[in-house]
């Protein structure tokens, strides 16, 4: 089932998800079984403007392991691995009416010739089916490479990477009002002492007159370009010389703009102009005065190039007093238009020189060209097949009870009632912003940071698990590292094979005592040496890189000695190079001497004159305590036996089996019964 809730992290559209459950013991032991192999969740394209969530019911016929204590969910996907493409500037061909995208940025590098691609949105907003379109090739094109009209005029289609397509299958018209290139004849001034004033228009006007303003909105594009030029006369001669500004500059609009009072505002258009004019000489200075002016219609001086100084402080204000060496900018409102208030931007250029040719005219030319989207066109790559048995883990875990419940977030499973367990899963692979974008990389850069279904991978196997018993393995964790402070004492890789299996005829392990070259092993029946391996390496971050193989627990090398430790562990004592410990079973009381397999000797204490007692002693009390210690003081290694029974695991009974048991009196005694699949009362008899 999906829930629908937008613009936050969700399950990817498109997709097909497979849950499984994951059963952990009271150890957090792990065992892996699907919940239903062939029952997959299939996500829909049209929702990809939705939060879309797992939500998972067991069934009152699913009841837990007898092991488990708790369960947690893993998923995994179809299909992974796609790029977000987006392009907010495209054009249609006149003559071959096929759409050019303009690709930018890191979108360039997402998309080659021949890909097919998902349409995730296009300008109608987000598509709610599944719409496949070919990039028929992808080019890097010089500037007005098609023919565009729009309103009867030309449109300036400016260079760049284009992804060629045809959009039968998706919407993607041009508006006339998407791109804004008004062209207005340059001002020109043709007296000495004279300057020219431009007033550049920002309102679109048709062809009967009517006149409309328009927005920026966010992602669009303003060709800027604003030249001030006097040719001058050879050499200079009349200090006439040559002189000249050009600014040239692209403005992607950060946010969306009302009008160009507030483009100017919010992308500091006055300090570009201010800064990036490429002057000569370079004593010619661009002064941008901040304030709007405004009246009613156009200044008198603007669109003429008969103006005095005097005349550009009238429009420019106080402190336009330097027309020769400075240009100057300022955004006028005309409050008396129709509609009211339309803006201009003033402009101002040099002063003309007297002569009778052409060199001294002092010209001020202004163009701007704005690509205006109200939205933006998105495309996905075709993502790659997920590899088939890669699982993510949820973080997620929940509890089960005595009699095999599961827990859930929603409805606790409740079997005797017929209650099925109802669980909210937490997996997530993207984040929907409700506007068809679907992003599960930084940035949808093509080389980002991603994240993924869940906080840990494993894959399946064909063997069927089950609960294992390793009462005769050893295993290793991860390095510690005090010098880099790295600790990874509770991580126990599996995937490294680090267990090492020991002979299980010997009996459990009881004791594990670690010296510098091997570890000392003493099993219920034998003791033996584990040689710990030196092929462990680690770098200066403490992650542990492993040479081939790893094989830090080595070969088990058993003594001849046919001794162990029996069940009695709490016996074992250890002062310098001796070890002293009981072996119940063969009534002995035993000493180790040496620090490592190739020097160690055995000792047999209870031989020294006392093996008839110690035989008395371990026949009668086998099953409790044996407590040894070593006094330093009077070097003397201590031994006491008492009543207390050992803590045994209680070992489970096959249904159908006699069994003896000794109950001490005011003891209790726990015992197992293993059922096997019965339905029914159970007879259990006693005979006392």
């Amino acid at each position: 089932t999906l829930q629908a809730v937008p613009n936050t992290d969700s399950l990817h559209s498109n997709r097909g998800y497979e849950v499984g459950i994951v059963y952990m013991d009271s150890f957090n032991r792990s065992s892996t079984a699907l919940v239903s192999v062939n029952n997959t969740v299939n996500v829909p394209c049209s929702r990809s403007t939705s939060k879309n969530v797992i939500s998972v019911t067991i069934p009152v016929t699913q009841r837990a392991p007898s092991w488990a204590t708790r369960y947690k969910f893993c998923i995994k996907a179809d299909r992974d691995t796609y790029d977000t493409i987006y392009s907010s500037i495209f054009f249609e061909d006149d003559a071959t009416n096929n759409v050019f995208f303009l690709l930018e940025g890191d979108n360039i590098g997402k998309v080659k010739d021949g890909d097919r691609l998902i349409v995730k949105r296009d300008i109608a907003g987000p598509l709610q089916n599944c719409t496949e379109a070919t990039a028929l090739e992808v080019v890097n094109q010089l500037k007005d490479f098609i023919t565009v009209t729009r309103a009867g005029a030309t449109v300036s289609v400016p260079a760049g990477v284009y992804m060629k397509m045809n959009s039968v299958s998706f919407q993607a018209k041009m508006d006339d009002d998407d791109v804004v290139d008004r062209k207005v004849e340059p001002v020109v001034a043709k007296g000495s002492n004279r300057f020219p004033i431009l007033a550049y228009p920002f309102f679109m006007t048709d062809s009967a007159g009517t006149n409309t303003t328009y927005n920026f909105p966010i992602g669009s594009r303003v060709v800027m370009k604003i030249e001030q030029t006097r040719p001058g006369i050879k050499g200079g001669m009349g200090g006439c010389e040559e002189r000249s500004n050009v600014i040239e500059q692209t403005i992607i609009c950060s946010e969306a703009y009302a009008d160009v009072e507030a483009f100017f505002a919010g992308e500091n258009v006055g300090i570009i102009l201010e800064q990036n004019g490429i002057s000569n000489p370079a004593t010619i200075q661009n002064d941008y005065i901040a304030t709007t002016s405004t009246g009613s219609g156009l200044p008198s001086q603007a669109g003429k190039g008969s103006n005095t100084s005097a005349d550009i402080v009238t429009v420019f204000g106080s402190t336009a007093t330097s027309p020769k060496s400075t240009n100057y900018y300022r955004l006028y409102k005309d409050t008396t238009s129709t509609p009211a208030n339309l803006f201009y931007l003033l402009v101002s250029g040099g002063t003309g020189c007297s002569g009778s040719s052409d060199d001294g005219n002092s010209t001020v030319r202004v163009d701007f060209t704005i690509y205006r989207r109200d939205s933006v066109i998105v495309f996905e790559s075709e993502p790659k097949t997920a590899l088939a048995d890669l699982w993510y883990e949820s973080a997620q875990s929940f509890e089960i009870d005595t009699l095999g419940n599961h827990y859930g977030n929603v409805t606790n499973q409740d079997i005797d009632a017929g209650t099925a367990g109802v669980i909210t899963t937490d997996f997530s692979n993207c984040y929907a912003f409700g506007n068809g974008v679907e992003s599960y990389k930084i940035l949808d850069a093509s080389f980002g940071d991603q994240f993924n279904l869940g906080n840990r991978t494993f894959t399946t196997s064909n063997t069927t698990f089950k609960e294992a018993h390793r009462f005769a393995d050893l295993t290793y964790s991860g390095i510690f590292n005090d010098e880099s402070n790295v600790n990874k004492l509770n991580e126990f890789n599996l995937g490294l094979l680090n267990f090492k299996p020991l002979e299980e005829t010997f009996g459990d392990v009881e004791i594990l005592y670690a010296r510098r070259d091997d570890i000392l092993v003493l099993q219920e029946d034998k003791i033996s040496y584990v040689l710990a391996g030196k092929n462990l390496l680690s770098d200066a971050s403490g992650d542990g890189q492993l040479t081939s193989v790893p094989e830090v627990l080595g070969k088990q090398i058993a003594r001849i000695e046919d001794y162990g430790i029996s069940n009695h562990p709490e016996s074992f004592a250890v002062w310098g190079e001796s070890k002293f410990f009981t072996d119940a079973k063969r009534s002995a009381v035993i000493n180790l001497v040496g620090s490592s397999a190739a020097n160690e000797q055995l000792q047999l204490i209870s031989e020294s004159g006392m093996r008839s007692w110690f035989r008395d002693l371990f026949t009668a009390s086998f099953t409790t305590q044996k407590l040894g210690a070593y006094d330093p003081y009077m070097n003397e290694y201590v031994l006491t036996s008492n009543t207390i029974l050992k803590p045994e695991v209680a070992k489970c009974t096959a249904c159908g089996v006699s069994r003896n048991i000794t109950i001490p009196a005011g003891n209790e005694f726990i015992y197992c019964v293993d059922l096997e699949e019965q339905i029914g009362t159970v007879l259990v008899t006693y005979n006392i």
